[in-house]
This record gives structure tokens, C-alpha cells and sequence, in this order.
């Protein structure tokens, strides 16, 4: 009897952190379930097959109606999963098993983490919840590959990857969260807030997640500027300028205070590409007579 409870006990703790079974995608949950099949015993190698959602939150078996496409081959080696997705597409994983083995992250460098859960299991009951939302963003954990977890870079929940969550003394462990899912609710901004710390990528709080908000600038989207040059913005600004030749105080009018200013950078043996008015290459004379022709027209 002692030797039956002995099997029975390694069974479960194998069974703990085995891919095999039915798995929730964090997310999606009533969309995509993924069923992995031991097909090599004690080897933890098969196939991965995903089965869609009928719309109902209900799953079909293996022979159902809504199992998409080939299976993929898998295979576990310590704590890495290789999946091979064809045509010569494979991607290895880390895997971390938590919560008794009743979810998993898989992380890869390149695409992230994906979270999942098994069939049946009330996925609430593994929450992770930092003390707080911290911003990891200017935190240099290191050049290496291993997964630290999902933190929050100001913006967003994003993954993150490095030596260490210890960096000068500092344990950022407390800061990081197990799944996307968790670190977005416990992230949640306040609605109204506006960043503009990027001004090309400002950022507005709409029903408790970051949105960007669109600049369209007229340069990169190839409107021409007419008669003039663009330049570059001004600190805090996001878009180009278009300024007419002959502005060089860019004033966005041409006048007398121009022609002053171009006969000073002519005497300091500068160049301004902005009062170039024949194109030569030089300032000299000739720009500033074609600026007054200019103001007097």
C-alpha cells in the first residue's frame, strides 16, 4: 500500500508541470482553447492542436467541427518548449508552471508571453498583484534573455527580460506581475489623464487603458513645402515646419529684420540654407538683394 501512495504522489507531481491537457489562452478565453497530447510517454513530446469557440464558451473534442488546421509537433526539454509551427517557422519558449501547476507562461524573447490556464480551473484564484504600479522603464536589468515577468514602461504592460530583477541593490521583483492580463487591471489609468511626454506619441486615458492619439505631420505624409524648407520642431513640438526662403528668424514673414540678419551671418562667414535664395551654396550679396525683391513684391 505505502508503495501505491508513492507512485500515486509522483504521478501528481509529475502531472503539476505537464504541458499534456487542455489550456485557456489568457484573454481569448472564450475564443481559442489549446490541447497539447503526449504522443512520446515520459519524453513530454506531441501535438499541439487549437480548438476554436463556438460562440457559445463551449469546446469541442479533438473530432469536433472547430479544431483548426495541422496539430503542431512540441517537445519539453527542462524548462523550454520547442513548437514547430511549419515551414521551417520554430519557436522555443521558456515555461514557467505557477499556481500548482494549473497555469503556465510561455515566453519568447521575440513575441512575449502568453499565459495559460487549464480546463476547469478558475483562473482568479492565481492572481498576482504587485504592491504597486511602478514604471520599469529606465530600470537597465541587463543584456541577458531570461524572463523577469510583465511590468509596467509608463505606457503600457510589457514584457520584460535581463540578468536580475536585483539591479545597485534594488529588488524589482515586487514590481512585476505573472501575466499581461494582470499587470493590465492592475495598471489601469485614470480616465481623462493625457501624456504628452513623447509629443510624436501622445498618449490619452480612455476607459482605463493608454490610447495614441494620431499626429499626422505634414512631411513624413510627402505634403511638399511649397517656396520654403522644412525644420526641424522645436523641443516639446512633434511635427516639421514649413518655412519660406528669406525667413530666418522664422517668423513666417518676410521682411527688413530678414535682410538685417542675412548681412550679419554674411560678415560672421555663416550659412543658413533658409536665406540661400539662388541655391549656390553662399550667402553673400546676391541673397540678400533677391530678399529684398522679395519684401518689396
Amino acid at each position: 500500500m505505502r508503495a501505491i501512495h508513492i507512485l500515486f504522489f509522483l504521478a501528481l507531481s509529475f502531472s503539476q508541470d505537464n504541458i499534456e491537457g487542455r489550456w485557456h489562452l489568457v484573454g481569448y478565453e472564450t475564443a481559442i482553447m489549446y490541447q497539447f497530447i503526449d504522443t512520446e510517454p515520459f519524453a513530454q513530446a506531441g501535438l499541439k492542436y487549437t480548438i476554436y469557440g463556438d460562440g457559445s464558451g463551449e469546446f469541442d473534442d479533438l473530432d469536433g467541427n472547430y479544431t483548426g488546421g495541422t496539430p503542431n509537433p512540441y517537445i519539453v526539454v527542462e524548462d523550454t518548449i520547442t513548437i514547430d509551427y511549419h515551414f521551417g517557422n520554430i519557436t522555443d519558449y521558456q515555461i514557467n508552471f505557477r499556481c500548482e501547476g494549473q497555469v503556465v507562461d510561455l515566453y519568447n524573447f521575440d513575441y512575449g508571453i502568453s499565459t495559460l490556464y487549464r480546463e476547469f480551473y478558475d483562473y482568479s484564484q492565481c492572481y498576482s498583484m504587485p504592491n504597486e504600479c511602478f514604471d520599469l522603464s529606465e530600470v537597465d536589468f541587463g543584456d541577458c534573455e531570461m524572463y523577469l515577468g510583465v511590468g509596467w514602461d509608463g505606457f503600457e504592460c510589457v514584457s520584460f527580460s535581463g540578468c536580475d530583477w536585483i539591479v545597485d541593490g534594488i529588488d524589482y521583483s515586487e514590481y512585476f506581475y505573472d501575466a499581461s492580463f494582470d499587470c493590465q487591471e492592475g495598471c489601469r489609468c485614470e480616465d481623462g489623464e493625457y501624456n504628452n511626454d513623447n509629443p510624436c506619441n501622445p498618449m490619452e486615458c480612455i476607459n482605463g487603458y493608454w490610447y495614441e492619439i494620431v499626429i499626422d505631420c505634414a512631411e513624413p505624409m510627402g505634403i511638399p513645402c511649397e517656396g520654403g524648407l522644412y525644420i526641424p520642431p522645436d523641443e516639446g513640438e512633434c511635427c516639421s515646419e514649413c518655412i519660406s526662403f528669406g525667413d530666418i528668424n522664422y517668423d513666417y514673414q518676410v521682411n527688413i529684420l530678414d535682410a538685417i540678419q542675412t548681412v550679419q551671418l554674411i560678415l560672421n562667414g555663416e550659412y543658413n540654407e533658409i536665406v540661400d535664395m539662388n541655391y549656390d551654396g553662399i550667402i553673400n550679396i546676391l541673397d540678400v538683394i533677391e530678399i529684398i525683391n522679395t519684401i518689396l513684391d
